[in-house]
C-alpha cells in the first residue's frame, strides 16, 4: 500500500517559519494531545514528535501543562495538581470520609476504610495512613496519571490471617469482576469507563529489582450485603508466613481510566488471567524455567500516514536486567506488530503477530549495579515508522528476546502509569520532513475578454484577474496583482495604476480580485501580472510574466428620435408645442441602466433668434431597450424658433457612452386658436423621419 504524501497543515507551516526565524525549536500547538507533542526545526524543513503510550499532559487553563500528580490539600481533601484528561481523584484527609474517590464521565467510585483514618503523611504523589490496617500496617494510596494505586504495607509479620474489608460506592457504575480478578467499572451503555487491578502481593527482598521481587496470590471477592457492596482481600497465608518472605510486603490494586498502551504479557497469562495494562513495570525477553515475557506498546500516530519519516526512535526506561553492560546475552529486539489487540484482555494465547522485517535489537542491560541507573534503552525504528507512514497499519510495537530461548535474558521498564518513581513512560521519537513552501503562479487570465488580432481586449473598466496559485506544502495562499500602463503606449499615462491582493484560496486553487471602479479608462493599454504568497512561510513566488489588454467596452447606443406634439411639414419636424417632448430610444450592450442626456440649441442656420443652447437635461436609470423622454420646460421656446436638438446615453457604472446623435432639425409653429373645431398636428408614434418619409417601428402605432 502506498500512502498519498502528507501536505504539511498551515499550522505546521507557520510554526517551521517562526522555528527559522527564531533559531530554535517551536511546538505545533495545534497538534499538541495528552500523549503528542510536536516540534518545528529551525532547519524550516524538519518536523521532531514525541509520543508517549500513557498521557503526560492535561489541558488545564487554555493551554497543556504536564501532569502532576503531586498531592496538596484542598478543601478539606487531598487532589494531586493535573491528572489526565477526564480523571478527578481525592483522597480523604482522615476521618470516616472514603479513603479514595475517582469520578469520571459524571460518574464515580469510592471505596472507604471501615476504621477513622488518621491523618496521612503525604510525601509527592503518596499518602500514608500509618498503622490504619492495624501495628504495623499502614494504607498507602497513590495518585497515578489517570486513577490511584491503594495498598497494605505490612510492616511486620501478621500474628495471624489477614482480612481487608474495603467499602465499595459507585455512583452511575456497575461493578463487576472480570476474569482476572480484576474489577470492572461500567456505565450504563456496558462501556468500560475505569478498571481495577486484582490484588498483587509482594515482599520487599528486592527493592528496585521488579524480576526478582517474590510474589504471592490474594484472593478478592466483591460482596453485596444489604445494598452495601465491600471487597475483600485475603493474602495468602501461607505466604505471610513464610520465613522466606522478606518484610515489608505490600498487599497493592489500582484503579485507573482505561486510557496507556503498554502490557506486558507472559507465558503464564491465560484467558483467566490476563497481562495488567495498570502495573507500574513492563518485562520483556526471558527467564529460564521456560518463562517468555512480551512488552507490547501502541503509541497514537495520526498525522504519520503520508509523511516523510527520516528517523524514528523507540525509547525505554530501564530499571533492572539479569546485568549491567553494554552487551548482554541476546538482547531485546522490537518488532512491528501486524495483528489487533486489546490492552485490557492480553494474553499469551491471543497476542498479535508481529514481523521481524526492520527489526530492531539492543543487546543493554540496566541495573542498580550500573554506574548509570536508572538509564534508557534506545532501538532505531524507521524502518518500521516510514511502512506505517507508507499506509501499513499500526497496531504497534512488541519487545521480545530474539528467538526466545530458556535462558535469562530479560529487562524490565517502568510504564506509563509508573509516575511517583521515575516518570519516564515509554516514548516514540520520530523525525519527519516535508517540502518546502514554494509558491508557484500559472494560469493567468483577465474577463471578461476577447481576443481581435491577437490583441487581448477587455470590455470593461472592473475586469476580473485571476490566476491559480499552488504551494507544495499545501495550506491557504493569496494572490498578489498589480496593473499598470503599458509602457508601448504614450499619451495616456505611465506606471502603476493600482495593486490588490486576493482573499486566500487553498493551495492549488484561483485567487481571483477586480479592479476598482474609476480605476481604467476606456481605450487605455493596460498590463497586468500576478505571484503567489504564503503569508504562513512568509514566501512567495516569482512575479508572472506581464499580461498585456486594451480596455475597449462597447458604447450605449441612441435611435428612433421623435418630438411630440410634432407633424412632418415639407420632410422637417414641427413641433406644435412650446413645451415638446423629445425622446429616443436607449441600449447597452451590457443591459445596464443608462442616463440619457439631452441638449437644444438655436439653429444656427436661422438669425435674428438666438445662439447657443437653449437648455439640456439629464433622464437616470434608463432601462436598456426603452424610451427616454425629456419635456422641454416653459419659457424655453418661442413661436416660429428653428431649433436643433439631439442626445447621448451614458452607462453610469462604466463612464462609458455613446456618441453624441446628429443633431435633429425643430421648427416651433404653434397653430392659432380658430373659432371652429380643427384637426391638426397629426402623428404617429413612434416614428422617425426617413428620407422626408415618416416611418414607425411598430404594427400597432
Amino acid at each position: 500500500m502506498v500512502a498519498e504524501m502528507r501536505v504539511p497543515s498551515q499550522a505546521r507551516t507557520a510554526t517551521s517559519a517562526a522555528a527559522v526565524k527564531q533559531g530554535k525549536a517551536v511546538e505545533v500547538a495545534d497538534e499538541t494531545t495528552a500523549t503528542s507533542i510536536t516540534y518545528a526545526q529551525p532547519d524550516g524543513k524538519t518536523f521532531k514528535t514525541e509520543v508517549t503510550t500513557g498521557p503526560v499532559r492535561a489541558r488545564h487553563g487554555g493551554g497543556w501543562v504536564p501532569i502532576d500528580t503531586t498531592l496538596a490539600e484542598q478543601g478539606g481533601t487531598l487532589r494531586p495538581k493535573i491528572l489526565a484528561e477526564g480523571a478527578l481523584v481525592e483522597f480523604s484527609a482522615g476521618g470516616m470520609d472514603p479513603f479514595v474517590k475517582m469520578s469520571a464521565d459524571g460518574k464515580s467510585y469510592a471505596l472507604r476504610w471501615p476504621t477513622p483514618l488518621p491523618k496521612p503523611t503525604v510525601k509527592g504523589s503518596v499518602a500514608t495512613y500509618t498503622d490504619a490496617a492495624g501495628v504495623g500496617a499502614d494504607l498507602v494510596v497513590t495518585a497515578l496519571p489517570s486513577g490511584f494505586r491503594h495498598e497494605v504495607v505490612l510492616r511486620q509479620r501478621p500474628s495471624k490471617p489477614l482480612e481487608l474489608r474495603i467499602g465499595v460506592e459507585d455512583e452511575g457504575l456497575a461493578l463487576t469482576e472480570g476474569k482476572d480478578g480484576r474489577l470492572l467499572l461500567k456505565g450504563e451503555d456496558k462501556k468500560l469507563v475505569a478498571a481495577g487491578t486484582r490484588p498483587i502481593v509482594s515482599d520487599g527482598g528486592a527493592k528496585d529489582r521488579p524480576a526478582s521481587v517474590k510474589h504471592g496470590e490474594a484472593s478478592s471477592d466483591v460482596v453485596t450485603k444489604d445494598g452495601r457492596s465491600e471487597l475483600v482481600v485475603k493474602p495468602d497465608q501461607a505466604f505471610l508466613t513464610d520465613a522466606g518472605t522478606i518484610y515489608p510486603v505490600r498487599v497493592a490494586a489500582a484503579v485507573t481510566l482505561p486510557v496507556n498502551a503498554d502490557v506486558e504479557v507472559t507465558s503464564d497469562n491465560d484467558a483467566d488471567f490476563p497481562g495488567d495494562p495498570t502495573a507500574a513495570y513492563t518485562m520483556a525477553g526471558t527467564r529460564t524455567g521456560g518463562f517468555k515475557h512480551r512488552v507490547h506498546l501502541k503509541f497514537d500516530t495520526p498525522n504519520l500516514t503520508g509523511s516523510t519519516v527520516t528517523d524514528a526512535k523507540l525509547t525505554m526506561n530501564t530499571i533492572d536486567a539479569q546485568n549491567c553492560g553494554a552487551a548482554l546475552a541476546n538482547g531485546i529486539q522490537v518488532a512491528r506488530l501486524t495483528g489487533t489487540w486489546d490492552p485490557d484482555n492480553l494474553h499469551w494465547a491471543n497476542k498479535p503477530a508481529f514481523i521481524t522485517e526492520d527489526a530492531s535489537t539492543n543487546f543493554k542491560g540496566v541495573n542498580q549495579d550500573c554506574a548509570t541507573w536508572p538509564d534508557s534503552m534506545d532501538w532505531n525504528v524507521t524502518g518500521i515508522a516510514q511502512d506505517w507512514a507508507a499506509g501499513a497499519a499500526d497496531h504497534g510495537l512488541v519487545l521480545k528476546s530474539p528467538g526466545e530461548a530458556n535462558i535469562n535474558n530479560y529487562r524490565v521498564y517502568t510504564s506509563a502509569e509508573n509516575t511517583d518513581e521515575f516518570g519516564s513512560p515509554p516514548k516514540l521519537t520520530l523525525t519527519t520532513s516535508g517540502p518546502a513552501s514554494a509558491p508557484t503562479v500559472s494560469a493567468p487570465a483577465i474577463t471578461p475578454a476577447q481576443t481581435e488580432n491577437g490583441t487581448t481586449v477587455t470590455t470593461s473598466l472592473t475586469p476580473q484577474l485571476a490566476a491559480t496559485v499552488a504551494d507544495p506544502v499545501g495550506g491557504n495562499l493569496t494572490g498578489e496583482f498589480e496593473v499598470e500602463h503599458d509602457p508601448a503606449a504614450t499619451g495616456q499615462g505611465t506606471g502603476q495604476i493600482w495593486a490588490g491582493v486576493s482573499p486566500e484560496v487553498v493551495s492549488g486553487g484561483q485567487a481571483s480580485v477586480s479592479v476598482p471602479s474609476s480605476m481604467l479608462t476606456d481605450g487605455w493599454k493596460i498590463r497586468w501580472r500576478a505571484r503567489a504568497a504564503n503569508a504562513a512561510a512568509s514566501t512567495t513566488s516569482a512575479w508572472s510574466d506581464w499580461q498585456t489588454a486594451t480596455v475597449d467596452v462597447p458604447n450605449p447606443a441612441v435611435g428612433a428620435f421623435q418630438v411630440t406634439p410634432s407633424q412632418a411639414v415639407n420632410g422637417g419636424t414641427v413641433a406644435t408645442s412650446l413645451t415638446p417632448a423629445l425622446q429616443t430610444t436607449v441600449t447597452d450592450p451590457a443591459a445596464q441602466p443608462v442616463r440619457a442626456e439631452f441638449e437644444l440649441e438655436h439653429d444656427p442656420a436661422a438669425t435674428g433668434q438666438g445662439t447657443g443652447q437653449i437648455w439640456a437635461s439629464a433622464i437616470d436609470n434608463v432601462a436598456s431597450g426603452t424610451q427616454a423622454t425629456a419635456t422641454v420646460p416653459e419659457g424655453k421656446l418661442a413661436d416660429g424658433w428653428k431649433a436643433r436638438w439631439r442626445v447621448r446615453a451614458i452607462n453610469t457604472a462604466t463612464a462609458v457612452g455613446s456618441p453624441w446623435s446628429d443633431w435633429q432639425p425643430l421648427t416651433i409653429d404653434v397653430p392659432d386658436p380658430v373659432s371652429e373645431p380643427a384637426v391638426n398636428a397629426l402623428q404617429v408614434t413612434p416614428s422617425q423621419q426617413v428620407d422626408g418619409a415618416t416611418v414607425t417601428p411598430t404594427l400597432t402605432p
